[in-house]
């Protein structure tokens, strides 16, 4: 079976889908901010400037694509393309509920090949150095620490994957076997 298909078949196992800017999926969104909001996750994952609702929301508005696993959201990946298209800036999300579970690997391995199939780059900041060590065994390289670039308050990191870097990861490598 080739990637793509494997792909396909996770995506509609998880019951992936493409955020589509409906009133009723705008909803699932602030069901879902709600929840990011009382876990202290909204602050973990998001910069200031985007926090807020209406903010948030205006977010996925955009040219930027957000997959989500659904009413509760327990996955979330979005992505944007950047660098005329030769790279796309990439963020993801999983429930408490679901992090370090096959499912959680499962959609994360799909998204990651799906973005990686359409850019050649993908780029992702964090400000939680305590991720790093995690991301760079699915394939990122630190690319820097940047000084208060993360809300002009707090430092952040920089990394990039290719699909090359991907493959040869832990969660690449365990996937393709």
């Amino acid at each position: 079976m080739d990637n793509l298909t494997e792909v396909q078949e996770i995506i509609a196992r998880l019951e992936l889908y493409h955020y589509t800017r409906t009133a009723p999926e705008d909803l699932i969104l602030l069901k879902w901010w709600m929840e990011m909001v009382e876990s202290g996750d909204l602050q973990l994952a998001f910069p200031l400037t985007t926090q807020p609702l209406g903010a948030f929301l205006s977010m996925f508005q955009s040219k930027c694509i957000l997959i989500t696993s659904g009413s509760p959201i327990w996955y979330a990946f979005w992505f944007e393309p950047a660098f005329n298209s030769r790279a796309a800036w990439v963020g993801n999300w999983c429930s408490p509920s679901k992090r370090g579970t096959r499912t959680q690997f499962d959609a994360t391995w799909a998204m990651f090949s799906y973005v990686l199939a359409a850019f050649p780059n993908i780029l992702a900041m964090t400000k939680q150095e305590s991720l790093i060590d995690e991301m760079t065994k699915i394939g990122y390289g630190v690319l820097g620490k940047f000084p208060k670039m993360f809300d002009n308050i707090n430092d952040a990191w920089v990394l990039a994957m290719t699909a090359e870097s991907f493959a040869a990861s832990k969660l690449g490598s365990i996937r393709s076997k």
